[in-house]
């Protein structure tokens, strides 16, 4: 897991360190109100690329691997 984190750039890194708070799905609007970043979509779209977020319809969700590392 950790590979794959220090894989990813600055602002995908602070974005999945924000998105954590989510315990379950979410919408882009929440995780534009936690980032503060109005480009979240985008970043979200190559995390999902990137198989650590799970885009389920027009939602997003961690997953659970990822969680737990974000956490820990």
């Amino acid at each position: 897991m950790a590979w794959s984190v220090d894989r990813l750039g600055a602002v995908e890194q602070g974005v999945l360190e924000d998105i954590s708070v989510f315990g379950g799905r979410f919408g882009v609007e929440a995780a534009a109100a936690v980032t503060g970043r109005g480009d979240v979509a985008f970043v979200l779209e190559s995390l999902a690329a990137r198989s650590l977020v799970q885009q389920v319809e027009y939602r997003y969700e961690l997953l659970a691997t990822v969680l737990d590392y974000a956490h820990a």
